[in-house]
């Protein structure tokens, strides 16, 4: 009797092994092509520009870049960096006030459209 239950459970832990190695389970990492001048909802004249460090015009699951952010009313030009892997981005800019870093995830269905939070703020950013 104690080797029969052993097996169950030996073979229910297969079962459970397997069903997690099974391709069709895979969860799909989103990919994203980042080099564009994104815009802020809602706020005109503000923009973040990122160029990726590598040729991302097909998109890539995980890369760095750089950029800068402009605000119009009244000009002003800030420097940033940034990465991004898995669903997820951030990036840094450089302001003289000190740095603020946003955060924020991605989806493969939403290519266009990042919500970042920062401290002080959450943001849209949209490609037009």
């Amino acid at each position: 009797m104690r080797h029969r239950s052993a097996t169950l459970i030996l073979m229910a832990g297969l079962a459970l092994t397997t069903a997690s190695c099974d391709p069709a389970s895979t969860v799909a990492v989103p990919v994203l092509v980042i080099t564009a001048t994104w815009e802020v909802e809602g706020q005109e004249g503000r923009s973040f520009r990122f160029d990726a460090e590598q040729d991302d015009s097909e998109g890539l699951e995980l890369g760095s870049f750089e950029g800068s952010e402009t605000v119009e009313h009244p000009f002003a030009f800030y420097d940033l960096t940034g990465s991004w892997a898995d669903g997820h981005l951030q990036f840094t800019v450089e302001r003289p006030g000190g740095n603020v870093q946003y955060t924020g995830t991605f989806y493969e269905d939403r290519p266009t459209r990042l919500t970042m939070q920062s401290h002080g703020e959450t943001i849209v950013l949209t490609q037009p």
